[in-house]
């Protein structure tokens, strides 16, 4: 039986699932009232999380600009998938918490995540703890819940972007000129983008943005059934966490301890059901 720790999370042991800069960025809080030997253990030899408690919940903090791979300083979401895919097969750990501050970023930082979102077999649960935005909701989307950890806390902002630079007049003042060369073979190459700086965003627009809006919409509409299609809610409006609850954007607004709690109750209740179909 899996027993949540219903105390503070700073008085938890926890263990390190990677060390060095991304210590802050991958935590292992443990879900179990069992004390380990060394529950400070940053990873294994062959680099993968480290050896922990029992019935250990894998938090990993999603903050910033999502990203598809990692920087020094920052991680990716292709390795935060992969950390999922580690905690999958390992028998200590339950369950995943992604604990998400993040106001969105690439549409190609999702790929990787849906997928092993839609594969693993153990719960996930989005918490958001401060915003999730745009790409961050794509993702949350695929996890058994979203819950929100306080009422300010903002989620939405359902769409997407593009933004470019026209640095040319600067160029142009600093006495550069940037010339580019097309074959007929290649007339459409950087069009859309070419036509934007000119002024014309209608290819841009019908070939790129809107079938990613649309995209976009339809996923969430599948992954969120009871969703509420208010004016706004599929096309770019942030919502707190109290309205984002009525809108069905969310499951719920709970403590960290609880959303714990949660991941516990959905990895027995998954057990139970096993054990049925198996007896």
């Amino acid at each position: 039986m899996i027993k949540p720790l219903l105390t503070e999370l700073q008085g938890s042991p926890l263990a390190l699932a990677q060390g060095g800069f991304r210590e802050l960025e991958a935590l292992l809080y443990i879900a179990s009232e069992t004390k380990a030997s060394d529950p400070y253990s940053p990873n294994d030899d062959t680099g993968n999380i480290a050896a922990v408690l029992q019935d250990s919940v894998l938090i990993i903090p999603v903050t910033g600009v999502m990203t598809k791979y990692s920087g020094w300083d920052y991680l990716g979401m292709d390795e935060v998938a992969l950390q999922i895919l580690q905690a999958e097969h390992d028998e200590k750990i339950v369950g995943t918490i992604l604990l998400m501050n993040t106001y969105g970023g690439s549409t190609q930082s999702w790929i990787r995540m849906e997928e092993v979102l839609r594969a693993r077999k153990k719960p996930v649960i989005a918490v958001v703890d401060g915003m999730c935005a745009s790409a961050g909701v794509y993702v949350a989307c695929f996890c058994d819940r979203i819950l929100a950890l306080n009422p300010t806390c903002k989620i939405g902002s359902i769409g997407v972007m593009a933004q470019m630079i026209d640095s040319s007049e600067a160029e142009q003042k600093a006495g550069f000129k940037v010339l580019e060369f097309y074959p007929p073979e290649s007339k459409y190459k950087n069009k859309a983008e070419k036509d934007a700086l000119d002024g014309d965003d209608k290819l841009l627009i019908e070939e790129t943005l809107s079938p990613l809006a649309r995209h976009f919409q339809e996923t969430v509409r599948r992954q969120r059934p009871g969703l509420k299609e208010e004016e706004g809610v599929l096309e770019g409006k942030m919502y707190f966490a109290g309205d984002a609850l009525n809108l069905g954007l969310i499951d719920g607004i709970c403590t960290l301890p609880e959303a714990l709690r949660t991941v516990a109750d959905i990895a027995d209740e998954r057990d139970s059901i096993l054990r049925s179909l198996n007896n």
